[in-house]
């Protein structure tokens, strides 16, 4: 048997579809526990009016997810837990089709699913389509998944043995936006990740803080989640025992059975260092590392110096890197802005030409081609490394690829070294010129200027 935890807060336009999805699963041997966690709106009202024997119904006086999981643990009687979120909806099969995959791979103590990200109407959200869509891997690659791409596992398609649940879940982290990722990780440590590869489960995302949904898109969420995630990577690499971490974070050309104690510190100091050039956000991680443990102690070896004679790496260099503020430029900003633009420009009242072309064909580049297209022709996304050939029948090139005429207008989409990305236009394209090319900041920020030019 599977036992199910909803909890609910001030989801009452969502929270009877998403139980009568869960009523509803063609596998019936489940217990489902539905909490109201303090709503103030008719959740719970909806919950009661909801009859069914394997329900348990549970009102809580405050938002109290702790308590809901406390609750939860000590009613709950099945081998299997699963979670389950008050705005989602599960397709009939879900269950049913987890728990053949564990009854046909016996290793497997975890099990999700695919799931679309789609909106307040189940309709799917353009450029996120395959968000939620990881192929089963070893747990080498499910590190080199997280590290690189953090969070693509939904936690509404999340089943585990009780065991599992109960020491991962029955406590409290200090992380609201990404508790789960935190979880996946901790979990990744004892037993390997698998995955249903199907789409099993509908993931409503809320934009600008709608619902209270914590997935909701709104400046704080993206914010709490940018720093969440800085303090979550120090945590899993810092207390991550030598084993795991020179099996799944060391080169795989490196003689590792060398490695000692020591060495892994060093080679962790060096994780941090190595990621801080991709996310600079993550620029104090490399400080705090390095202070904390600047004076440990072993075999005759203290951290700083083993750094030094050993790795290159002094107490100068350091010191010279920690004085770096271009380190620490935070590119997070600027994705929240473009997100927050995206969700309040209207797009119709800019005087567009008759086509144009989309420098950048990723998350940002995609839903941004949806907004303008009722309004112009989007002639082709130019990208620098294209994943794929089309997007929603619009040719996906390179830049040397790129169809482009002296009256072309290209709109760019990342803000990240702007100026080398307009060189590199005007170098392969010779017949545009500045006035071609416009940046998306400029386009939503100085709309009347960008009429005038266009």
């Amino acid at each position: 048997m599977v036992s199910i935890v909803l909890p609910c807060y001030d989801h009452g336009k969502y929270v009877k579809d998403a139980i009568e999805s869960v009523l509803n699963q063609t596998y019936t041997d489940f217990e489902l526990f539905v909490f109201d966690n303090g709503s103030t709106d008719d959740s719970w009202k909806v919950i009661q009016e909801i009859e069914d024997p394997r329900m348990v119904k549970v009102k809580l006086e405050h938002n109290d997810l702790l308590e809901v999981k406390k609750q939860f643990i000590a009613m709950a009687s099945g081998g299997h837990f699963a979670i389950m979120h008050s705005d989602d909806i599960w397709k009939r099969e879900k269950l049913e089709k987890q728990i053949k995959f564990l009854d046909e791979n016996k290793n497997a103590r975890v099990c999700f699913t695919w799931s679309a990200y789609v909106d307040e109407e189940l309709e799917s959200i353009e450029g996120m389509e395959d968000f939620f869509k990881e192929y089963n891997k070893p747990e080498k690659g499910w590190w080199d998944a997280f590290f690189s791409r953090a969070n693509h596992l939904s936690c509404p398609s999340f089943l585990c043995e009780r065991e599992i649940y109960i020491k991962y879940f029955g406590k409290l982290y200090p992380y609201r936006q990404i508790a789960d990722f935190y979880c996946w990780m901790k979990i990744l440590e004892e037993t390997n990740i698998y995955i249903v590869e199907e789409v099993l489960v509908n993931q409503r995302v809320h934009y600008q803080g709608y619902n209270k949904n914590e997935s909701s898109k709104t400046f704080e969420n993206i914010n709490r989640e940018s720093m969440e995630l800085k303090y979550i990577m120090y945590d899993i690499i810092d207390n991550m025992d030598d084993e795991t971490f020179i099996n799944n974070c060391c080169d795989l050309e490196e003689d590792r059975c060398c490695l000692d104690h020591m060495d892994v510190m060093c080679k962790k100091f060096f994780f941090f260092l190595n990621r801080c050039a991709v996310y600079t956000n993550e620029y104090e991680n490399v400080v705090r590392y390095y202070n904390s443990h600047f004076a440990h102690e072993e075999n005759g070896h203290v951290f700083y110096q083993f750094l030094d004679e050993q790795y290159g790496f002094s107490r100068n260099d350091f010191f010279a890197y920690e004085g770096n503020d271009g380190n620490s430029v935070n590119m997070l900003r600027s994705r929240i802005m473009r997100w927050a633009k995206l969700e309040n420009t209207d797009f119709s009242t800019i005087n567009y030409p008759g086509s144009i072309s989309i420098y950048g064909c990723g998350q940002i580049g995609k839903i941004f081609g949806k907004k303008v297209m009722p309004y112009c022709h989007v002639q082709q996304f130019i990208d620098a490394n294209p994943k794929i050939s089309v997007y929603d029948g619009i040719p996906v090139v390179t830049l040397e690829q790129a169809n482009i005429d002296a009256g072309s207008i290209i709109v760019v989409i990342p803000t990240y070294d702007l100026p080398q990305i307009i060189e590199n236009i005007k170098i392969a394209h010779k017949q545009i010129a500045d006035k071609n090319i416009i940046s998306f900041d400029d386009l939503v920020n100085t709309g009347e200027r960008i009429d005038d030019r266009f």
